[in-house]
């Protein structure tokens, strides 16, 4: 019998020892959504032809 696709998917994931944890999930999918990222036009982004300068565009400095 034919494995549907997201059986497929499940036992790929397992295969790769991914975590399967719902909660272990919902915390990195609410760091992920509250991640900002820098405008096309902020000055971190003004190479190469001038100097990356420090943000301007609200955003905080991902480390």
């Amino acid at each position: 019998m034919d494995q549907s696709q997201i059986d497929k998917f499940k036992d790929a994931a397992r295969e790769a020892h991914c975590n399967m944890d719902e909660k272990a999930f919902d915390e990195v999918l609410e760091k992920v959504a509250q991640s900002k990222t820098h405008a096309s036009d902020c000055a971190l982004h003004n190479g190469p032809a001038l100097e990356p300068g420090p943000c301007d565009c609200g955003a905080t400095a991902q480390q």
